[in-house]
């Protein structure tokens, strides 16, 4: 399993350091497997970068939190961002488009190359599940923490992303899609010391959360 090291871009601290962000991650692949998700910044590196650009302390932990969810969402479910191909996705992207609603779309395909669409709209139509069943397709909704993009930053503790994220497939693959879920969460339950109460507690970092980004 690769252990990856990813620079961002140098950028100037509050007191005129220049200093530069990096994650240091355990992956299931190295990063070019997971370029072809299209939000995943193309400043991202494994080598140490130089020239100072316009980036800031809060881009980089935008970008590297980012790139720790892709890599988190890729490995989870075992599937792989792909490039759009008409021949493959032609049909099944059509349909999630017509069912609105769409933003921040990606695609993406199984070992066993069954086809998935992931959108990450900032706005949902209140009946877009009920069009996407319309157009004979099914949707999962992510768990915040392990969707992709998640949209504007806010690194504030308990604070959510503005998106929603929606992984869909043609309703003949709903048994795979289904089986996916089972991977996403790992959890543990802690009892209290009288056994009454038992808490579930989700294992994944929240979406905002720094961990394994340093700054020298």
């Amino acid at each position: 399993m690769p252990n990856l090291i990813i620079y961002a871009p140098l950028y100037k601290d509050q007191s005129g350091e220049i200093k530069q962000a990096y994650l240091r991650i355990n992956a299931a692949n190295c990063l070019g497997y997971y370029i072809h998700y299209p939000y995943l910044s193309a400043e991202l590196s494994l080598k140490k970068q130089a020239g100072l650009t316009e980036f800031s302390e809060r881009t980089c932990n935008e970008l590297l939190a980012r790139a720790r969810r892709v890599i988190n969402f890729s490995d989870e479910s075992k599937l792989r961002p792909v490039k759009y191909c008409k021949k493959k996705f032609g049909s099944l992207a059509s349909r999630v488009y017509s069912a609105g609603s769409c933003d921040h779309i990606s695609y993406w395909e199984s070992y066993w190359g069954t086809k998935f669409v992931l959108n990450e709209p900032y706005r949902v139509n209140p009946n877009y599940i009920m069009k996407l069943e319309a157009l004979g397709l099914v949707a999962s909704e992510l768990s915040l923490n392990i969707s992709p993009y998640c949209g504007r930053w806010d690194p504030n503790p308990g604070a959510k992303p503005w998106i929603r994220s929606f992984l869909i497939c043609d309703a003949n693959d709903i048994n795979e899609l289904e089986g996916l879920f089972g991977q996403y969460y790992k959890h543990i339950q802690i009892s209290s010391m009288d056994d009454e109460l038992i808490e579930t507690i989700e294992l994944i970092p929240a979406w905002n959360n720094l961990e394994g980004i340093k700054h020298a």
